[in-house]
């Protein structure tokens, strides 16, 4: 149940409404300044994405586009997005194209934020959270950034938050059957386009019987049931479209045997590299063999990475070529000089990567301080603490990178805003904590 503790104040309306106008005219520039050439895209993941999935909505087993080869019968990845961008490639000029997509993933975007509002406010039972939430998320700079990229990000990030959303609406306070099934179809939405998210509806289920109010195991045990039957359906469309067309077996990606190949060697390289390096043998006989052979070093590796990728804020590779961190280093190094001091901020990119990093150890540290206050609230907040443990554990297991850490960014911040609210209640000794263990 939500409940407003108190209206907004006329300030904080203006306030919200600024920071909205604000954040549309800032994702729309950044769109009208992304380019519109396929060629600019290089060999990344971005051209991989538009080949692909015009490959897949052209009716051809095989082919090539912009110089790069698809083949529908071995198609590696989850299809969701590939569909996405395939519709419009395949309909639109190039132009037109890359401008309808990424005006949708702006819209994406948007909803999303709206989305983890309507969660705030259900767990915190604060409507001011909830506005601290909307205007950091509003103001983000990788959420400005992001729709303008030809990634799976923005559409994966949407489904998972709206899944969220949808299934705290299931059970809370009593069974809802209508949340319940569109909770299941945004998961099994969100595992079509990244394969990752593919076990964590099998834990909320599980969660499920433990929360829902019921007189008898077996009134717990149906709609979790019936949640896992209508994910699997969802799900299993693609391996009956795959069994059915190519006669093969694939659960939205057969990629998790190289991701975790990926992780555990420390030679990986491009696709072709890669071949190169496994030989004779296939992604999971070497990485099992890598793993057994030195177990520690495999799990100092990987935890090293994540921390990495975890102290890296998505968005500022692109940003100039000079780490913030080796800066701030150098200038340590240097004995926290001026002149080091000067250095340090007339770095390249330093300004705007600064504004990142603020927004990204905001939201951790303050995450996990929300977390905390909200303990009392674990019917609502396990499912998105679920989340964050879920993804953590799945990219320590496989390849991580800023990027694929990304998607709990909403889900940090939502616990971070109950955190920023409340140490703003204890400061100026104003309103109450209502809802938050104190």
């Amino acid at each position: 149940m939500e409940t407003n503790v108190q209206s907004l104040t006329q300030t904080k309306k203006i306030v919200l409404i600024a920071a909205i106008i604000m954040g549309v005219v800032l994702r729309l520039w950044v769109v009208s300044q992304a380019s519109t050439d396929p060629y600019y895209l290089g060999g990344g993941d971005s051209l991989w994405y538009i080949v692909n999935g015009m490959g897949l909505m052209s009716g051809d087993a095989s082919g090539e586009y912009y110089g790069m080869p698809f083949q529908n019968s071995a198609l590696p990845t989850a299809p969701l997005y590939l569909i996405f961008l395939g519709v419009w490639f395949q309909s639109l000029p190039v132009v037109a194209a890359f401008t309808m997509v990424r005006l949708l993933q702006v819209v994406i975007n948007l909803l999303m934020i709206y989305l983890a509002y309507r969660i705030t406010k259900r767990l915190s039972q604060s409507v001011h959270a909830a506005w601290v939430l909307a205007i950091a998320l509003l103001l983000a700079p990788p959420l400005i950034i992001e729709p303008a990229e030809i990634l799976t990000e923005t559409l994966y990030m949407g489904f998972i938050v709206a899944g969220l959303w949808a299934y705290l609406g299931a059970v809370d306070e009593r069974l809802s059957w209508r949340y319940l099934v569109l909770s299941a179809v945004l998961f099994a939405l969100a595992s079509l386009t990244r394969a990752v998210s593919l076990a964590f509806p099998i834990a909320l289920a599980g969660l499920m019987i433990f929360i829902i109010p019921r007189k008898t195991w077996l009134q717990a045990l149906t709609p979790a049931i019936a949640f896992l039957l209508i994910y699997a359906i969802g799900v299993g469309s693609w391996t009956a479209y795959n069994v059915l067309v190519y006669q093969r077996v694939v659960i939205a990606s057969d990629q998790l045997a190289p991701a975790i190949w990926r992780g555990a060697s420390t030679e990986d390289g491009s696709p072709r590299q890669n071949d190169d390096l496994l030989g004779e043998q296939t992604a999971a006989e070497q990485a099992t063999d890598i793993i057994l052979s030195d177990p520690m070093s495999y799990i100092v590796r990987r935890t090293t990475e994540l921390a990495g990728s975890y102290l890296q804020p998505h968005g500022t590779i692109n940003l100039g070529n000079q780490s913030l961190r080796a800066l701030v280093a150098e200038w340590v190094n240097d004995g926290l000089s001026w002149a080091g001091f000067v250095r340090l901020i007339n770095g390249e990119g330093f300004w705007i990567k600064l504004v990142f990093y603020i927004w990204h150890f905001g939201a951790l540290l303050f995450g996990l301080i929300g977390m905390w206050l909200t303990r009392k609230q674990w019917r609502i907040s396990l499912a998105l603490i679920g989340f964050i443990a879920y993804t953590t554990l799945v990219h320590w297991l496989t390849l991580d990178l800023p990027r694929y850490l990304f998607p709990m960014y909403p889900m940090y911040w939502i616990f971070a805003a109950i955190a920023i609210h409340a140490l703003w209640i204890r400061l100026t000794k104003t309103g109450e904590l209502d809802g938050l263990s104190q």
